[in-house]
């Protein structure tokens, strides 16, 4: 599976506020904004069978990433990490 972590993926940020700053998106973030981020992983990734495999990619603000991590590390057998320039083995049990 690959999971989009940037602030495109509706899924992900379901329930969040999401604005232009600059042209850009962006998102402020808290320990609100973090807590359903972790809760709407969880109910992506709860349902995915098998969990051989997952590969997070997509522009992010790093606390996402850690969150995101964090609830799947110990889900999937293995946790890649992928952008244009890198291709990192980041988990392996």
């Amino acid at each position: 599976m690959i999971l989009d972590l940037s602030l495109q993926n509706t899924d992900l940020y379901q329930g969040i506020v999401i604005h232009r700053t600059g042209g850009k998106l962006s998102v402020d973030l808290s320990d609100d904004v973090l807590n359903i981020i972790g809760e709407n992983v969880d109910r992506i990734v709860s349902t995915l069978l098998p969990r051989d495999e997952i590969t997070l990619t997509g522009a992010a603000p790093i606390p996402v990433y850690l969150v995101v991590f964090h609830m799947v590390v110990h889900r999937f057998k293995k946790v890649q990490y992928n952008n244009e320039m890198y291709q990192l083995l980041i988990a392996r049990h």
